[in-house]
């Protein structure tokens, strides 16, 4: 699935295209899901979040109010996200006081944005391994992801210590650009 044409992607979902939908859902129902835990909520709980969120983007044409202008749509869908959240939360009947105080959001900011950036890598190492030969990629993710030695990873893969130094160095690189390649995208 590739990730770089967010724009294209809202505005195919907007026509109701069934595959898109499906690929929208598929991209921030996990970063739903991490602001659900971000707020306590039980499993049951951010399951309910999931689908309230993505109801009310499917049903109240949320894409089609969303202006590119006023800002990235990601941080319009963290509206819904957390009105949605706060509302599930105080439905419980107990620990409304563990919820943090509306106006100090610096605790869940930052876990808003260490979840989002969590998010891009995810996507972007996805992109990486459909770019690079598998070959590299293991070598990459071994060394780099595992923490495997490279001389260990060049017997694993029966290549050369020296491949598996080149494999890292240019898929770090690729990942790198993939990353910043989706931090620009005003539109996710």
């Amino acid at each position: 699935m590739a990730y770089t044409t967010r724009k294209t992607l809202l505005q195919v979902v907007l026509k109701g295209d069934e595959s898109s939908w499906a690929q929208f859902q598929a991209f921030y129902k996990p970063l739903i899901r991490l602001c659900g835990h971000d707020f306590g909520l039980t499993e049951e709980e951010i399951q309910d979040l999931q689908q309230e969120v993505l109801i009310e983007v499917n049903n109240a044409d949320v894409i089609g109010k969303y202006k590119q202008s006023r800002g990235r749509f990601r941080d319009y869908l963290r509206t819904i996200i957390r009105r949605k959240a706060f509302r599930i939360r105080k439905q419980r009947l107990c620990l409304i006081e563990q919820l943090p105080a509306s106006n100090d959001n610096t605790e869940l900011e930052t876990a808003w944005k260490k979840e989002w950036l969590e998010l891009l890598l995810k996507v972007a190492t996805n992109e990486l391994k459909e770019k690079v030969n598998s070959t590299n990629f293991m070598a990459y993710d071994l060394n780099v992801d595992q923490n495997i030695p490279a001389p260990q990873v060049a017997a694993m893969l029966k290549i050369t210590l020296n491949q598996v130094y080149l494999a890292k160095g240019r898929c770090s690189r690729l990942l790198a650009e993939i990353i910043n390649k989706l931090k620009n995208d005003d539109s996710l």
